[in-house]
């Protein structure tokens, strides 16, 4: 059995790679986080009814607005935030009116 070389301290520079010494473990997930997988109509509606994406941010249902990327189609931050900022906006307007 070959002797391991002992791990460099943070203060000493890396000067070689070797896979043994210097992978502790791999970790692979094979789904990291749920994703909508949307069925035909649920963008733009199906045969003259609303697609259900609109139907949810159309308006709150009692105290409860839906905001999530999945319903703009556009799963990045910047939708996040703008879904957000819709569903509370909705909320506020009844709170305020």
């Amino acid at each position: 059995m070959a002797r391991r070389k002992p791990t460099p301290r943070p203060h000493e520079p890396l000067t070689s790679f070797d896979a043994r010494r210097d992978i502790a473990g791999i970790i692979l997930n094979r789904w990291g986080h749920a994703y909508l997988n949307p069925q035909p109509g649920f963008f733009f509606g199906k045969d003259g009814e609303p697609a259900p994406r609109e139907i949810l941010r159309r308006a709150p249902f009692g105290r409860i607005a839906f905001a999530n990327t999945d319903l703009s189609g556009a799963p990045d931050h910047k939708t996040a935030i703008m879904e957000g900022f819709r569903a509370v906006g909705q909320l506020l307007d009844r709170v305020l009116t």
